[in-house]
């Protein structure tokens, strides 16, 4: 637990007012075609990324809850996705596991170089980026109702 605060500490101070406007600038694959997720196009939106990877025991343990929130605030501008971020298995193997673990929200794959930028080591990693773009929260656990919070007072 104390490891984890240091890690959500360390996390925030890493966060600069310059590079939270360049949240923009990543483009990340989606896991289910290819095809380049551009995080500019999230302007408008609170989006939720969730940084997890395979065999993540936290990180299964919370698909039934995130699939809900992303239900939940779907009509509200907000969008969920999840970002697998260690880059140790092919693209198909994951897709498998995805599919196995019930995940009901589009994942992104290769995620490693944007885990890195903000300094995300541990998973679940939770980044929430407001509808300017900034990231308004990232902090590794799952805390629901902090997380649900955070949503609402941006949405």
């Amino acid at each position: 637990k104390q490891m984890q605060q240091k890690m959500i500490l360390q996390s925030k101070e890493n966060i600069t007012e310059t590079e939270k406007q360049k949240i923009g600038e990543w483009k990340i694959p989606n896991l289910e075609n290819d095809k380049l997720v551009d995080f500019s196009k999230f302007k408008g939106n609170v989006v939720l990324l969730e940084f997890w990877f395979k065999f993540c025991g936290p990180c299964v343990k919370a698909v039934p809850e995130l699939n809900a929130l992303r239900e939940k605030y779907k009509i509200n501008k907000f969008l969920l996705y999840g970002v697998e971020f260690r880059e140790d298995f092919p693209k198909e193997n994951l897709q498998e596991y995805v599919s196995k673990i019930k995940i009901n929200y589009p994942v992104l794959y290769k995620g490693k170089e944007l885990a890195n930028k903000y300094s995300v080591q541990a998973a679940p990693t939770f980044m929430i980026i407001d509808k300017k773009g900034n990231v308004v929260y990232l902090e590794s656990g799952f805390d629901k109702e902090k997380i649900e919070r955070v949503i609402k007072d941006n949405l």
